[in-house]
């Protein structure tokens, strides 16, 4: 096909035309909505991305806090246990539950001796020292005192001295014991912590 010179003209100004409509399209219209899209994606990216760390962050507070529930439960029921009233009577009651049952026999309790002794992680409790005196065969203290521990974990063993109960058949293995206990004690709330009005 033999085209004249005025329609190659033509085609190549229809061409041209075309080819500029299109480039002024893209520049006009479609590069900007491009733009557009691109940043409203990483507008919503952003958004998600602050959603997921806010939602890691609402979690760990709601871990936090029912760790912290759970921690209070259990020192409460620590604290339950620990000295209440008179530390005396409280102690003699105390050990005596352990006396049958890890055949253990006390003797001797020294009356408390108030006093700060340095325990580490106190707290806002006050100690107590107690000594009490008895005799038990090895296997049976040993086990009295890994009970003892266990059941009430603000007792803490001191010290402890041994010997052979004189006189004794040496198959029984009996030993006199002398045992020196820390003992925290419950601190007394309410009025105690309460402050004085002013007059």
């Amino acid at each position: 096909m033999n085209l004249s010179p005025e329609r190659k003209i033509s085609l190549l100004k229809l061409a041209a035309g075309t080819v500029g409509v299109l480039l002024a399209m893209w520049l006009l219209v479609i590069n900007p909505a491009r733009g557009q899209v691109e940043k409203k994606i990483k507008t919503e990216n952003d958004l998600t991305q602050q959603i997921f760390v806010k939602q890691k962050v609402i979690q760990t507070a709601d871990m936090v806090a029912t760790k912290r529930r759970d921690s209070l439960a259990q020192l409460e029921a620590v604290e339950d246990r620990m000295v209440s009233g008179d530390p005396y009577l409280w102690i003699i009651k105390t050990l005596q539950e352990f006396e049958a049952v890890n055949k253990v026999e006390f003797s001797n309790y020294d009356p408390p001796r108030p006093g700060d002794v340095l325990l580490p992680s106190r707290g806002p409790y006050k100690t107590v020292s107690f000594t009490v005196t008895g005799a038990a065969n090895y296997h049976n203290l040993g086990k009295f005192l890994a009970s003892l521990e266990n059941s009430y974990p603000h007792i803490s063993v001191h010290r402890l001295d041994l010997e052979p109960v004189p006189g004794v058949d040496k198959s029984d293995e009996k030993l006199s014991f002398l045992l020196e206990l820390y003992v925290l004690v419950k601190p007394v709330r309410g009025v105690a912590e309460a402050k004085p009005s002013r007059p």
